[in-house]
């Protein structure tokens, strides 16, 4: 949902430019940059589990597969993006040109991850999966 309504309607307005025939190539140009900017490849999926008060949830753009164990990301296609959050932690992981990088809370990037937070990953990818 999060590409679809910006995607359509800036899909409509380029339509709706091109048949007036009174648009310029900037015109054009820039609904299509704006068409490519408001959507993020792949799909979106949220996953949340509120347990009395104790809330997880998993978020994600793009194309991500997880281990055979659901323990871990074992690939992520280019410009993916995923959050896992747990109880006020967030682990935020993007898939770019240099491979897949780990962001903690407030944006620190990581330069791996800590076997707290590899279990704690894995926590919340098995708590979603049940």
């Amino acid at each position: 949902m999060y590409c679809i309504v910006p995607c359509f309607i800036v899909a409509l307005l380029l339509t709706k430019i091109i048949k007036m025939k009174k648009a310029n190539q900037l015109q054009i140009l820039l609904a299509v940059v704006i068409l490519f900017a408001a959507c993020k490849p792949g799909p979106h999926v949220r996953m949340s589990i509120n347990n009395n008060g104790n809330k997880t949830t998993m978020e994600y753009y793009g194309k991500i597969a997880f281990s055979e164990d659901n323990t871990s990301i074992k690939s992520m296609a280019k410009h993916s993006h995923i959050q896992f959050e747990k109880n006020g932690t967030k682990i935020t992981a993007e898939r770019d040109l240099d491979g897949i990088t780990y962001k903690l809370n407030d944006g620190v990037k990581l330069d791996s991850l800590n076997r707290d937070q590899k279990q704690l990953i894995a926590n919340i990818i098995r708590e979603v999966h049940k």
